[in-house]
């Protein structure tokens, strides 16, 4: 096996295992069960020199995700903050209990606040990014190891 060959295997499995680890974290601090249940991690690519690896939640599957990292309506961290209508589609009125007010809400529409954030992914990044970057340095002078090797000795 040559250097590159043992390097791209090196790495393909830190950042295979480093992006199990966050998504486990994300999940641990996921608002949601929907949420939690979509956190997915794809496969490394390599795209010239750069390695990259996804950790996704598909808005699809968990179209709250977004609102719950990133807050939604007047709680908005990204985008323009501001209410949002909701109107009574499949009846006459909408019809909850307001918790602020005491008292149920019955109407054909309301503005909604939006949520505040409770984020799950920037934290979890956060918790992470040591140990990745431990890790790199380590394969790193690992890999200045096995190259000194495979210089003076022709093996790996």
């Amino acid at each position: 096996m040559s250097f590159s060959d043992w390097l791209d295997a090196k790495i393909r499995t830190l950042l295979t295992e480093e992006a199990g680890a966050f998504a486990d974290s994300a999940r641990g601090k996921a608002p949601t069960g929907r949420i939690r249940g979509n956190i997915e991690v794809g496969q490394v690519r390599k795209d010239g020199g750069r390695y990259s690896i996804e950790v996704s939640v598909s808005l699809k599957k968990a179209p709250e995700a977004g609102a719950y990292e990133y807050g939604s309506g007047i709680h908005a961290t990204r985008g323009t903050p501001g209410t949002y209508p909701i109107v009574a589609k499949n009846a006459p009125n909408l019809v909850f209990w307001w918790e602020k007010k005491d008292k149920w809400f019955v109407g054909s529409s309301v503005n909604h606040p939006g949520v505040a954030a409770r984020p799950y992914l920037a934290p979890a990044v956060k918790e992470r990014r040591r140990s990745l970057i431990r890790r790199i340095l380590f394969a790193f002078k690992e890999g200045v190891n096995v190259a000194v090797k495979e210089a003076t000795t022709g093996k790996l």
